[in-house]
């Protein structure tokens, strides 16, 4: 906090050219669309802070407390940031104080809040498919201004000064957690309380330090200014309205968008979360196993009677799942897969569940007897 109060003596101190910035507050329940957001922001490089604005985005999906113990986090793999790499050898993942690559489930249950790690990279792949493309950044035209993204997971045990100064216009919001910012040009300072579901967005080369003490969760959206052209009714109506970020390329990512529709990849990863989601409740017998695929109803739909096939195909899955053979599925048969073990994990799923939903879709063009028919049956024989 000291560095923060320097920081912004010496802002007020020096103000010797211009003015302190006006940002304002934009508390309506609906964020404002492409063409609004350009004109009152954007083009007069005005800062917005737009309150609870990650409600329209999906957000909520990256809380900790919905990622915490869920089959999206065990199937994402982050490549954590440590604050004790430089004491070890740098090329050697062993120790838990260095960086290392693994599971976002492990990371939040163990190592958040102690080991001084940290996420602050570009948001995972399997992320990006779950969050909605905010409302003021729906057009069409703007696919080729998307930058990069920036994923900030920390617990910071003492109040953290950052200062932000980028080329690009940056769309922030926080997940979790609360800020103090200051926003700086030319020696003034305006300060604002940032809350977590708030998002802010500050326009290129303006300068601002954020201010944290304890959970940090927040996501960045970065856009290269100079490929943002003005947007349109046309532009906004051709983009859907719950597009995900994965429907965009990030040139600073390193990843290409992929149109929803056409996004296979997300409808199995749907099915594994929810898989994978059961074994956080309790650990799963083959028969309970069962059970939860007969009566879920989204894993393998149209399922209308359990014969002898779904048997033999459901005990492949189970062992597949099983995979330190003690005839339960749970946590312990998953946690400890790394990434490329994770991916053949979920091909060979993939392939299981295939098999059970083509049995099932067989079964609609199969009239199975009722009790009531069965009865009628019956009395024709005799």
């Amino acid at each position: 906090m000291k560095n923060f109060l320097i920081f912004v003596i010496l802002l007020i101190f020096y103000n010797v050219i211009s003015s302190e910035i006006i940002v304002e507050t934009y508390d309506k329940n609906v964020l404002p669309n492409a063409v609004d957001f350009y004109e009152d922001y954007v083009q007069q490089n005005k800062p917005v802070i737009l309150k609870q604005g990650m409600y329209g985005m999906d957000l909520h999906n990256l809380k900790v407390e919905n990622l915490k113990n869920s089959g999206l986090a065990l199937v994402t793999f982050i490549d954590l940031n440590c604050q004790n790499c430089s004491e070890q050898d740098p090329s050697s993942n062993s120790g838990e104080d260095c960086g290392h690559f693994t599971n976002l489930n492990s990371f939040l249950n163990k190592e958040l809040s102690e080991s001084g790690c940290k996420i602050e990279s570009p948001l995972a792949g399997n992320l990006k498919k779950f969050v909605i493309i905010p409302r003021p950044l729906i057009c069409s035209n703007y696919t080729e201004a998307f930058e990069s993204t920036r994923h900030i997971l920390q617990f910071h045990k003492q109040e953290s000064d950052q200062v932000i100064l980028s080329e690009n216009d940056i769309f922030w919001c926080l997940i979790d957690g609360a800020a103090n910012i200051a926003f700086g040009r030319e020696g003034s300072a305006t300060l604002i309380a940032m809350r977590k579901g708030d998002c802010v967005f500050i326009p290129a080369k303006t300068k601002i330090i954020k201010s944290m003490t304890g959970l940090e969760n927040s996501l960045e959206i970065r856009l290269n200014r100079e490929k943002l052209p003005e947007p349109s009714i046309e532009c906004m109506k051709s983009m859907g309205n719950k597009s995900p970020l994965s429907t965009v390329s990030f040139a600073g990512d390193g990843t290409v968008g992929i149109e929803h529709s056409r996004d296979l990849e997300r409808k199995l990863l749907e099915k594994v979360i929810k898989i994978f989601g059961w074994i956080f409740k309790k650990s799963l017998s083959v028969e309970q196993f069962f059970t939860q695929i007969k009566t879920d109803g989204e894993v393998i739909t149209d399922i209308k009677v359990w014969n002898n096939e779904f048997i033999a195909r459901g005990n492949e899955m189970f062992n597949l799942l099983d995979t330190n053979k003690d005839g339960k599925f749970d946590l312990s048969d998953i946690d400890k897969l790394s990434e490329q073990q994770m991916k053949k994990f979920k091909d060979y799923l993939s392939d299981r569940l295939a098999d059970l939903q083509d049995i099932a879709s067989d079964q609609r063009f199969i009239i199975y007897p009722t009790k009531q028919n069965q009865k009628k049956i019956s009395k024709d024989e005799l």
